[in-house]
C-alpha cells in the first residue's frame, strides 16, 4: 500500500512538473505577441485587435496551468515570521493544518469554475470586445487549476503526515537539510 502511495506521489509531482513546463512556454508567446503588437503599433501604425485578447487568455492559461508546478516547487507566497523558527515536525504540524485550509479553497474553485465552465459552454459565451474570442476554453481551465493544486496539496499533505508522524522531519521527506 505505501508503495502504491510513493508511486502516485511521482505521477502527481511528475504531471504538474511536466505541466509546469509546458506552460512556461506561453510566456514566450505572450512576449512575441507583445513584441509584434509594439512594432506594428509604433513602428507602422497598424495596430491589430486580436494581440490583446489573445494575451489575456495565453496568460490566464499560463497561470491555470502552472498552479501546481508552483505548489510542487513551494514558490508560492508564505508568511515566514514565524514558520521558519519552528522546529521541522512543527512546521510538517503547520502545513497540515493549512492544507485543509486551502483544500477547501480549491474546492471552491472547482465547484464555481466547473458551473462556470458549463455555462460558458452552453452558450458558447465570447469576450465582449471587437475580436470577441471564445472564454469557454479559458473558463474549463479555472476547475482543472482547482484540480492540479488540490492533488498536489493532497500530495504534499500526505508527505508531510507521514513526515510529522514519523521518527523523520517534514524537512527530510522534502529533501531540505534538517536545521534542528
Amino acid at each position: 500500500m505505501l508503495r502504491q502511495i510513493r508511486r502516485l506521489g511521482h505521477v502527481i509531482d511528475s504531471g504538474n512538473e511536466w505541466l509546469g513546463k509546458i506552460a512556461s512556454f506561453l510566456v514566450l508567446a505572450v512576449m512575441a505577441i507583445v513584441v509584434m503588437e509594439v512594432t506594428l503599433r509604433y513602428g507602422f501604425n497598424r495596430p491589430t485587435t486580436w494581440a490583446w485578447d489573445v494575451n489575456i487568455q495565453l496568460f490566464a492559461a499560463f497561470i491555470f496551468l502552472g498552479a501546481g508546478y508552483h505548489l510542487l516547487h513551494r514558490t508560492i507566497v508564505t508568511v515566514d515570521v514565524l514558520y521558519n523558527r519552528f522546529p521541522p515536525k512543527w512546521r510538517a504540524i503547520a502545513d497540515l493544518i493549512s492544507y485543509l485550509c486551502c483544500l477547501t479553497f480549491c474546492a471552491v474553485i472547482i465547484w464555481g469554475g466547473t458551473v462556470m465552465a458549463v455555462k460558458s459552454w452552453a452558450v458558447m459565451e465570447t469576450s465582449r470586445t471587437f475580436f470577441e474570442p471564445p472564454l469557454y476554453f479559458i473558463k474549463t481551465l479555472i476547475p482543472v487549476a482547482g484540480v492540479l493544486m488540490a492533488v498536489q496539496w493532497t500530495r504534499q499533505f500526505i508527505r508531510d503526515f507521514t513526515a510529522a508522524i514519523s521518527t523523520k522531519t517534514a524537512a527530510t521527506e522534502r529533501g531540505e537539510p534538517d536545521e534542528h
